[in-house]
């Protein structure tokens, strides 16, 4: 995976970028999320909330949010 900077190339999201968001106690990753377009982010929350789809800004706007990244063979398409 590559991380998604303020990239002119890269600073739009694309269909299967992953969205990561980390545990400040760990400071571990303990999320990912999958931008799915139309401003729509799926993510799996676990046994109680299952698969669901939480708008753009929701996600981001998480205090445990840490960057979208892209895996390389679609940076370079």
């Amino acid at each position: 995976l590559i991380f998604v900077p303020n990239d002119s190339k890269r600073d739009v999201l694309l269909i299967g970028d992953l969205g990561f968001k980390w545990d400040p106690e760990t400071e571990a990753i303990h999320h990912v999320g999958i931008f799915i377009g139309n401003g729509e982010v799926l993510e799996a929350k676990g046994k109680s909330w299952g698969t669901v789809l939480t708008p753009y800004d929701t996600y981001t706007k998480s205090t445990h949010f840490a960057w979208w990244g892209r895996h390389k063979l679609i940076a370079d398409a």
